[in-house]
């Protein structure tokens, strides 16, 4: 187990509590709510937005929920009240500007009533970058539009379900319903408006969300998914897989709710139990859980082929004993129910994607320790589909969450000579002493092992075949030990193969080393310990020169800042994570054959 991320102590929006902590390791569900602000059938709109977040959580009944609203008058108020009330989500509140600017957009007292009481209830609140030395946007016009826009750009660059109260009609101004419904639905929004700028890539953009559009009018409900590609109204358009990366998210909050002993452990942890913080206490179930499932995964698998050991053995004897064949039978069908519990509970896969999902937490604690403002996600695992864009949902989402209620700070000296401690020499700790030790060991052992086994296998059968026209009487004096003459012209095998006991006896020596080699070649092939060798020796390397270079910061010569070393040290150990979990993952259980 390595270092668990430190605890953050949430910073509390005005009157409300930062309830993160009661997520306590899992991900949660971002949602979005966005409409007009006046439509008709409030009351009526109200029980479809409820019965649709009871479907939500019906769907997804171990994830929490997370709400993005800017709290806008209409739509956006209602949407937000009916889910925190129906799915008990935490409420982030998405502000166009500073509040007491944002207040005055409002028609009435009564409106920022309703807006203090709402926002006294969010978990956290944050603010669209205003522009630096321009106040223009304190008047009417567009850059106060502007502003609104980049609101809407926040909600639409993360919410994974989108709540949209929308006639289908054009947007009046910059950043409006349509507009906003535009960017949600291609996956980012424009990055003149976006908190990343141009920093997502129109080539590799995030999966697009899941829309429930509630037309106001006619109070239909729908149910959409990138609809340009499902219409083919865009030939370039990309079918969403946000349904199963919703569905991943669900299970892995099902493996935590259900392995809490796991996750907590004996007792007090000794780098500290770190559940107020998003971060801290994901990164902490999903570095646990992945060494839980790592075990599960090498323990079914030595039993599976110590089985195919016992079955090839079984199977020699079928002519001879009867019992022979049930012992087969049952063996064969405990392995073929092992294999598939194994291949339906993707064992081993999660310990892949839970591994996976710690390292970008990693890297998040230590960047924002050091000042390193970037988001973690961005750099983590492009351009690769399937289970990596369910990485790169959840840690977009839990980076979001933590960064509304601690926002990144400024670093320091001491914070610095933290890391490089905490995070870099722990880490080359860490590779160099426990994990590549481990698994050289392992896959030396058993090729080894494999080796011995096999030769032992062929030296067997040269043996034997030699007993085939070797006289007997040559080895006389070592029968006569044994109280036992050979008869005249016979051969080896006639003496001490060809009775029916011997026979049985040299038929399961046989296949025990046949077995019991090839058991371990597979075995250890199957657990790719080689190539677990290899990726943490590749790791050691990185953070073996990150090291040096740390040490030479400020000496005459070097051009690089210990700030600027780290942001690449995260860099290069998620991209050398990345390679790993797209290589081995959905590998194909081979059951021995």
């Amino acid at each position: 187990m390595v270092t668990v991320l430190e605890e953050v102590a949430p910073q509390r929006a005005s009157g409300g509590t930062a309830k993160f902590s009661i997520i306590d390791g899992r991900i949660p569900i971002m949602l979005g709510g966005i409409g007009h602000r006046t439509f008709a059938n409030k009351e009526r709109i109200a029980e479809i937005i409820a019965t649709e977040s009871k479907k939500l959580k019906a769907r997804y009944p171990n994830s929490p929920f997370v709400i993005l609203s800017p709290l806008a008058e209409g739509a956006d108020r209602l949407i937000a009240k009916v889910v925190v009330e129906h799915l008990d989500a935490e409420l982030i509140a998405v502000l166009p500007m500073p509040r007491n600017e944002y207040e005055k957009d409002f028609a009435s007292e009564e409106s920022r009533a309703e807006f203090a009481a709402l926002i006294g209830k969010a978990t956290a609140v944050k603010v669209a970058p205003t522009p630096e030395n321009d106040i223009s946007w304190k008047e009417p016009g567009d850059e106060r539009n502007a502003l609104y826009a980049r609101a809407g750009a926040i909600i639409a660059d993360h919410a994974q379900i989108l709540f949209a109260i929308w006639d289908s009609r054009p947007a009046k101004g910059t950043g409006g319903t349509a507009d906003q419904v535009a960017w949600f639905d291609r996956g980012y929004a424009p990055s003149a408006y976006s908190l990343y700028g141009a920093q997502i890539s129109p080539l590799d953009p995030p999966e697009p969300g899941l829309r429930i559009a509630i037309d106001p009018i006619s109070l239909d409900v729908e149910e959409i998914v990138n609809p340009q590609a499902a219409n083919r109204t865009k030939p370039d358009a990309r079918r969403s897989n946000i349904l199963s990366i919703l569905k991943r998210t669900d299970r892995y909050n099902k493996d935590v709710l259900g392995h809490r002993s796991v996750i907590e452990g004996e007792g007090k942890d000794p780098a500290g139990e770190c559940k107020s913080g998003l971060a801290a206490s994901v990164f902490n179930a999903a570095d646990r859980l992945s060494s839980h499932f790592a075990s599960i995964a090498r323990f079914n698998d030595a039993v599976i082929y110590g089985l195919a050991i016992i079955a090839i053995i079984s199977f020699n004897f079928i002519n001879k004993f009867p019992i022979a064949v049930s012992i087969y039978l049952v063996v064969t069908v405990v392995m073929l129910a092992l294999f598939y519990w194994v291949r339906f509970r993707s064992v081993d896969n999660r310990f892949l994607e839970y591994r996976a999902l710690a390292e970008p937490l990693r890297v998040f604690r230590f960047w924002r320790q050091t000042g390193v403002s970037r988001s973690v996600w961005l750099s983590y695992l492009a351009r690769h589909d399937g289970v990596v864009h369910w990485l790169r949902h959840a840690t977009r989402t839990v980076e979001f969450c933590q960064d509304s209620v601690s926002p990144p700070q400024k670093t320091t000296e001491h914070a610095i000579e933290a890391v490089k401690r905490d995070w870099v020499q722990d880490q080359l700790t860490w590779f160099s002493e426990k994990r590549l030790p481990e698994h050289e060991r392992r896959w030396k052992r058993f090729r080894l092992f494999w080796r011995i086994v096999i030769g032992a296998s062929f030296a067997l059968s040269i043996a034997l075949f030699l007993m085939t026209f070797l006289p007997a009487r040559p080895f006389a004096p070592l029968f006569s030990f044994f109280g036992y003459t050979p008869e005249a012209g016979a051969t080896l095998w006639q003496e001490l193969v060809k009775p029916d006991d011997n026979g049985d006896l040299w038929q399961a020596v046989l296949a025990f080393l046949a077995a019991s080699g090839l058991a371990a070649r597979g075995y250890s092939q199957r657990r790719g310990d080689a190539d677990m060798a290899k990726q943490y020796a590749s790791q050691r390397r990185i953070f073996e020169t990150a090291n040096v270079m740390l040490r030479e910061v400020g000496t005459p010569g070097t051009e690089w800042t210990a700030e600027q070393i780290l942001e690449r040290l995260g860099d290069e150990a998620l991209q050398e994570q990345a390679e790993f979990v797209w290589l081995r993952h959905s590998r194909p259980f081979e059951m021995p054959q």
